[in-house]
């Protein structure tokens, strides 16, 4: 920003300047990088905190204002005018839904002079897109209106993808022209997003309904790229080619009766034929379908007259009919399936099926290396599977010899009595 300002100060012309002093959320510096890096291989690029006070308009060609979020005021908006009119510069108005609309309402003014305006609808995707799933992130695949060359040159605008992204739709009339649509793939369709206006006499206003149809996030998707090319070359073209909307191409804006309202005192009537008035809401008689208490007094009237007894309505005891059918008892009883047996797999077939000495066998081969004596007796200890008897407790090594011991002991004596 002190480089920028630095600049602003000086005499040298410059050809585009980015406005800074209108609470732009994007400027070269942030957001628009890409863009203003793009722009500077032609032509030279500043940007300015307040392009109104300083003399920046005086020395520089076109002016920028992207995402403006504060209002313009009327000796500003003057100061465009004869920038416009005088000087013949450009000034490029990018503009979104995202914009309030008390800050467009004095700018819309403005631009109603030059015969462009911008609505409050936005523009929303017709179909789902994997790419791009938000529903304001719209690709528009037939946005140009026409072909264009610029300074005869060769190379028309074809039917290029771009991505318009938080976007609205603006008014077009002369001496405006549209340049750019929404296409069939879009909603609204058909509506126009770019225009441009221009004559022999005066500058060019150009304006685009998106402020970020060129942020660093969305500039290099799709084609925008090509068309910073087209708008800026067409803005700066010399000559400025005659282009010419297709009216099919380009949808007005048609006003239509409230049909929600129209259908809900719809009334049926005989075949009368009349002659149809010039106003049709005539036709549609409402008396018919008025529902009131008016007529209360006169009922009850009617039941003293004729002598009849108004008692309140009685309930009529209900007959359900039953849905299924009537419960009976089973004759057999209901059979029950046995779980499965477990899978070999979760048992020890050694544990199983070895004996005593092929336990301890395998006991010391597995723990001949082993220096543990505590871990080795417990093992052998829980191999023998010994009954132990009742109030013994202790679980000490020593404990688990002297049991052994004495079972030992008690087989000796035992077969030493045999």
């Amino acid at each position: 920003m002190v480089a920028n300002s630095a600049c602003t100060m000086g005499s040298s012309q410059v050809d585009i300047v980015f406005s800074a002093g209108k609470g732009e959320p994007s400027i070269p510096d942030k957001g628009l990088r890409t863009l203003a890096n793009k722009l500077r291989q032609t032509w030279s690029v500043e940007t300015s905190p307040d392009v109104f006070e300083s003399n920046m308009l005086s020395r520089s060609k076109m002016v920028i204002f992207a995402g403006v979020t504060e209002k313009f005021f009327t000796a500003e908006l003057a100061i465009l005018q004869r920038f416009v009119s005088v000087q013949k510069g450009f000034v490029v108005f990018l503009v979104g839904a995202e914009t309030r609309p008390e800050m467009t309402a004095n700018l819309n003014v403005f631009l109603e002079e030059y015969g462009m305006s911008i609505n409050s609808e936005a523009v929303i995707k017709r179909s789902f897109n994997p790419k791009y799933l938000i529903p304001k992130e719209a690709l528009i695949t037939d946005a140009y209106l026409q072909k264009m060359t610029i300074n005869n040159d060769k190379a028309s605008a074809e039917q290029e993808a771009i991505l318009f992204p938080f976007g609205a739709t603006l008014k077009v009339g002369k001496p405006a022209i549209p340049l750019l649509t929404t296409g069939a793939n879009c909603l609204p369709a058909h509506k126009a997003i770019c225009a441009l206006y221009s004559t022999p006499t005066s500058g060019r206003i150009l304006l685009l309904t998106s402020a970020h149809v060129f942020h660093d996030n969305f500039i290099e998707k799709e084609q925008n790229l090509t068309l910073v090319e087209r708008l800026f070359g067409l803005v700066f073209a010399e000559n400025l080619p005659r282009v010419l909307p297709d009216e099919g191409d380009l949808q007005e804006w048609q006003p239509y009766l409230d049909i929600a309202e129209l259908a809900n005192r719809v009334a049926p009537v005989a075949d009368i034929s009349f002659e149809l008035p010039s106003d049709l809401r005539k036709v549609y008689d409402s008396s018919f379908d008025i529902s009131d208490l008016a007529k209360i007094g006169k009922v009850v009237l009617a039941y003293r007259q004729l002598g009849l007894a108004r008692e309140p309505l009685s309930l009529v005891a209900p007959n359900f009919q039953g849905l299924y059918p009537n419960l009976q008892l089973a004759i057999y009883p209901p059979p029950f399936a046995d779980a499965p047996l477990p899978p070999l797999d979760f048992f020890d077939f050694n544990a199983e099926f070895l004996s005593e000495r092929e336990k301890l066998n395998q006991i010391f081969s597995d723990m001949a290396d082993q220096k543990e004596l505590k871990q080795y007796i417990s093992t052998v200890f829980s191999a023998l599977a010994m009954e132990i008897p009742s109030g013994w407790s202790a679980r000490s090594p020593k404990d688990m010899l002297e049991l052994i011991t004495r079972n030992i002991m008690a087989l000796k004596s035992e077969s030493w009595l045999q």
